[in-house]
């Protein structure tokens, strides 16, 4: 119960034994080398192991974050989801995990067979089911995001969803704002790193975080 099944590998989870609680994971990476599909894996499966998890988005929107993580746990083609043009396969897919995220909602399904209208499928789902309640996938989008408003929203989910929350996820250390500091020099994101650290161990959650490198395979911006 103290450790946190990453769900990248199986053999990579065997040989860790999983992340322990209260630990900080950075991610380091250039430009486009999957740090964010690599959370967003990870943040999926805690959902698919039945826990809730929180996933702050600071360049991407919630949109955005949203449409990646239900391709991942739909196992649909990203790309078509974002032009909508997924496959009739593709299609079912997705109705099928999003209506998997509500109480008793299994039955609109079939009704969707019916019409086939993905839209008013999401619109019945949305207004007359709840989300399940201790098994969730909380995206929040937010540009000026602050270690004061990390520790907010963390106690506020800890209130929520109490031990059924194990992760967080902050994409990505860089752009995190730190009062009265340039977040384009080095020092404030060593500063920022230590206080994700800090609030792991505060609320008893795995922080997961990935941080841009530059070629030299160095944090972005640091010495």
């Amino acid at each position: 119960s103290k450790r946190v099944y990453l769900g990248l590998n199986n053999s990579f989870d065997a040989l860790l034994g999983g992340a322990a609680l209260e630990e900080l994971i950075l991610i380091g990476g250039k430009r486009g080398s999957g740090k964010s599909i690599t959370s967003s894996n990870i943040f999926v499966s805690q959902y698919e192991s039945g826990f809730s998890s929180l996933y702050f988005s600071i360049e991407m929107t919630a949109l955005e974050t949203h449409q990646r993580n239900m391709a991942i746990l739909a196992g649909v083609n990203l790309q078509n989801l974002k032009k909508n043009i997924l496959t009739d396969d593709e299609v079912f897919k997705l109705v099928t995990a999003r209506a998997s995220m509500f109480v008793g909602a299994d039955e609109l399904v079939s009704e969707f067979l019916k019409d086939r209208d993905r839209f008013a499928f999401e619109e019945r789902l949305v207004r007359n089911f709840k989300l399940k309640p201790d098994n969730q996938m909380v995206i929040i989008d937010d540009r000026d995001l602050s270690i004061g408003s990390i520790d907010l929203h963390i106690g506020k989910a800890k209130a929520k969803f109490g031990d059924k929350l194990r992760l967080v996820v902050v994409d990505y250390v860089n752009q995190i704002v730190l009062e009265g500091a340039d977040q384009y020099d080095w020092k404030p994101q060593i500063e920022v790193s230590k206080k994700l650290k800090n609030l792991a161990r505060k609320h008893e959650v795995v922080v997961v975080s990935p941080y841009q490198i530059d070629d030299n395979g160095q944090a972005r911006f640091a010495k």
